[in-house]
């Protein structure tokens, strides 16, 4: 999720063709160890993101996260389940992700929504009252 609210810049540092153009960086990122606790150091990828223990890249080859993610985003932004029926006729781990996914989503818009606030703001005080005053 991080990488989807991530700015194109920093997406493509974490896309898997980084990787490929430099052997150093996947070296680093240890993209070919199995698992998902890969990095000594956790990383984060911007101010608002969690701290990953791998390349956030490497969850975009599993097609379970990808679809469960899709299915997470379907049903925000529709109201429609992915199943018939109610929330406890859905798959143990939609019912187990889908709030903690909203939860995430809300926080990560709110945080967008704000970033792109004050960064307009400045443009604008900048615009008023010159460079280096605002």
């Amino acid at each position: 999720m991080d990488l989807w609210f991530a700015e194109d810049k920093i997406r493509r540092v974490y896309s898997c063709e980084a990787c490929l153009k430099n052997p150093l960086t996947a070296k680093e990122r240890k993209c070919q160890e199995k698992g998902f606790l890969n990095l000594k150091k956790p990383r984060r990828i911007d101010g608002y993101s969690l701290e990953y223990n791998f390349c956030p890249g490497k969850a975009t080859w599993f097609e379970e996260i990808t679809e469960l993610f899709d299915s997470c985003r379907i049903a925000l932004e529709t109201g429609i389940l992915p199943k018939r029926g109610g929330f406890s006729e859905q798959d143990s781990i939609f019912c187990e992700i889908f709030p903690i996914f909203l939860s995430r989503w809300k926080d990560r818009t709110y945080g967008k929504i704000w970033g792109d606030v004050r960064d307009f703001t400045k443009i604008v005080l900048e615009g008023i009252f010159g460079k280096g005053r605002s």
